[in-house]
């Protein structure tokens, strides 16, 4: 059996057999408690009742004589006397009092059959015709009384004839009535005492039964405990001296074993044990000698290595918070301006109503790719941050290489065109397989490939595109018959912001390109190389792992939408009104432009929070363009109060900020942001995002 079986047994046995004796004298207690209350409650109202009895006739006869006296003393003062009333009060005190008690005793006759005592049941009949018999005479009484009464209401009996009919009718019967009730009180006492003696003896015998029950049930507790103690814990007590004997130089001793109990698999786990320890401990003990020294070693040494570590990695945590903010600070204030220059720069660039002519055209394009090269520079530095920073989201999943080839040759084939440089896609006959890759990753790091095999080519010169497929992954080849690196400088390629010698010439370039890409391909478990000759062109390749099961519902990249199909499309009068939340002017004149080529458009602008929150409820405008870094209250705060407001919770809202670190963008999208644009904003981009939100309202 089982511990725990055996330890519930004994404890239902234990709580039995000390609960009973308690559960006896409960039960006796209570209902000899009930015998006395009861007994109590009846013999006292008797005594009680036979007392009120005699005082009441007592008090009607003291009445009646004061009544007579003051008749004989003063008629004229006995009628205002309230003698007369005192009687008839005591005479209804006396019947209420007769009733109470041939009440009580009726009840307690009940009770007496009701418990089958049939000597208290005989006495307490005898008891209840004699109170009966009293009742009698007391009617009698009263009778006498009320005839006395109304002689004297009259007024022609004399006060001696009055005196003489009390002395004749009332005072024998009211004799009569004291001594029966006396001798009814004194019966009463008599009961009491004589139950009182009975319950005594009662009580006692039942004290008796419960003490021997208690001491045999506790004599008998005692021994079940004992034996189950004995029984529990002799294995315990042979566990317990044979750890004691324990030690090194004594390992040999075992614990009997039997039965299938947990002390017996107690017993062959220790034993176990004890083979386990025995054999161990000669192998510590050689193993502790050389730890001993070895830890002291490796003590220094650490010590060392712990205080060179945290200076480097404090210094390093100081570094990288100080790039990052700098970075941060850098973007937000470059983005600014920048956003005027190319929004104004594509305002003028594809306006319908002022078309610009051709030589201005040029200038302007002009100064939209310088302004967007400075972006690309911001964006890569930003890229390179993230990536140092292991905060580059990779999603891989199972792609067509042939997706990837051809989306990557469609972002540079009008620059190809543009410099006169032939792309020969040398894979358009073979069966590429699937890779295990994240697809934008993997196009951005071809693009920034190819992107150099068109830049630092020849007029007339080729860029060749092909694929090698190995064991487990494919090696992507582009080669270019460009000017080439020479030899010298070949170790610093991968390098941040090192241009090969190219900073001079008339080659734009940040010099980060390949120090990113090299960064994503190995955090897509890839490897990149290259091969070059100076004058002669350079081969670069990147080893992509292939993916073990095909996934024909697999996401392609498409090319993002152009500019002239959002600028050139024919959208129809809106109607709207849009309001436009910012604290610089220069932003605002640039949105007032931008809006102006959305046609039917009211735009409502206000420079603070604060207002912004105000002319929405007021104005219940169908788009809300918000900045986020304003003085005062921000943008978040702006949309949060805008959220709260049951009239303005429905309205789409576009945070348009120059704030573009990663986190920045999170945070706006997690606030509730329906967009979110950074600074500066692609013209094409923003009209899109207008459009689609003013196409949800309805028209008004």
């Amino acid at each position: 059996m089982k511990l725990r079986n055996k330890l519930i047994i004994s404890f239902i046995c234990l709580v039995g057999i000390l609960g009973f004796p308690f559960l006896v004298m409960v039960v006796t207690s209570q209902g000899s408690r009930d015998h006395i209350d009861k007994m109590v409650h009846v013999n006292v109202k008797e005594v009680e009742f036979s007392s009120n009895f005699n005082y009441a006739i007592q008090r009607v006869k003291s009445n009646l004589r004061e009544m007579m006296l003051e008749l004989l003393i003063d008629p004229k003062a006995a009628e205002l006397s309230r003698a007369r009333e005192n009687v008839e009060r005591n005479i209804e005190y006396l019947q209420r009092i007769g009733a109470e008690w041939q009440a009580i005793v009726e009840m307690d006759l009940a009770e007496n059959h009701k418990d089958q005592d049939f000597d208290a049941l005989n006495l307490e009949k005898e008891e209840l015709a004699e109170v009966r018999g009293l009742l009698v005479l007391m009617e009698k009484f009263v009778k006498a009384t009320n005839e006395l009464m109304e002689l004297y209401n009259d007024k022609v009996a004399t006060p001696a004839t009055l005196y003489e009919r009390f002395e004749k009718d009332v005072e024998p019967v009211s004799r009569v009535i004291q001594s029966k009730a006396f001798e009814l009180h004194k019966d009463a006492l008599n009961e009491a005492k004589r139950e009182g003696e009975a319950f005594e003896k009662e009580l006692l015998q039942a004290e008796q039964i419960t003490i021997l029950f208690v001491v045999f049930s506790f004599v008998l507790a005692c021994v079940v405990a004992v034996i189950i103690a004995m029984r529990m814990t002799s294995p315990l007590k042979d566990l317990s001296d044979l750890t004691a004997r324990i030690s090194p130089e004594n390992l040999d001793e075992r614990l009997p074993v039997g039965g299938n109990d947990e002390f017996s698999i107690l017993a062959r786990r220790f034993n176990a044990m004890l083979d386990l320890l025995k054999a161990n401990i000669e192998k510590r003990e050689e193993s502790e000698r050389k730890v001993i020294e070895a830890n002291n070693e490796l003590e220094q040494r650490v010590r060392e290595r712990t205080a060179t570590l945290k200076e480097a990695r404090e210094a390093a945590e100081q570094a990288n918070a100080a790039k990052s903010e700098f970075l941060s600070s850098m973007s937000h204030e470059l983005r600014t301006p920048l956003n005027a220059i190319l929004g104004f720069a594509q305002l003028l660039n594809q306006s319908r109503r002022f078309p610009l002519a051709e030589k201005q055209k040029k200038s302007v394009d002009q100064i939209i790719t310088g302004g967007k090269f400075l972006l690309a520079l911001i964006d890569q530095l930003l890229e390179l941050n993230k990536i140092e920073a292991g905060e580059m989201q990779i999603d891989l999943d199972c792609v067509r290489a042939e997706e990837v080839l051809a989306e990557s040759l469609s972002f540079v084939s009008a620059r190809a065109r543009d410099e006169k440089v032939m792309i020969v896609n040398m894979t358009q006959a073979e069966t590429l397989p699937y890779l295990r890759t994240d697809q934008t990753r993997l196009c951005q790091v071809l693009v920034n490939l190819l992107s150099n095999g068109i830049k630092y080519n020849k007029t007339g010169g080729e860029v060749r595109i092909s694929t090698e497929l190995q064991e487990d992954c494919l090696k992507i080849i582009v080669a270019d018959t460009g000017v080439g690196i020479s030899e010298e400088l070949q170790d610093r390629l991968f390098q941040p912001f090192e241009r090969l010698g190219h900073d001079g010439g008339q080659v734009e370039g940040t010099g980060i390109g390949l120090t990113i890409a090299k960064r994503i391909i190995e955090s897509l478990d890839g490897r990149i190389g290259f091969e070059s000759r100076k004058d002669e062109g350079s081969t670069f390749w990147v080893e992509v792992p292939l993916c073990d099961k095909i996934d024909d519902e697999g996401s392609a990249c498409l090319p993002d939408m152009r500019e002239e199909d959002v600028a050139t499309s024919d959208v129809a009068p809106l109607y709207r009104k849009i309001l436009y939340v910012e604290d610089n002017r220069e932003n605002i004149k640039l949105m007032s432009a931008v809006i102006q080529e959305v046609e039917g458009c009211e735009f409502l602008v206000c420079m603070s929070g604060e207002e912004g929150v105000q002319i929405a409820v007021e104005q219940c405008p169908d788009l809300i363009l918000m900045d986020i870094c304003m003085p005062g209250m921000t943008g978040f705060e702006a949309l949060k109060e805008l959220r709260a407001n049951p009239q303005t919770k429905d309205i789409p809202v576009i945070a348009v900020s120059a704030s573009a670190m990663p986190n920045d963008v999170q945070a706006g999208q997690d606030a509730g942001f329906d967009e979110y644009v950074t600074k500066p904003f692609d013209l094409a981009d923003l009209l899109t995002k207008i459009y689609h939100f003013l196409d949800r309202v309805p028209a008004g």
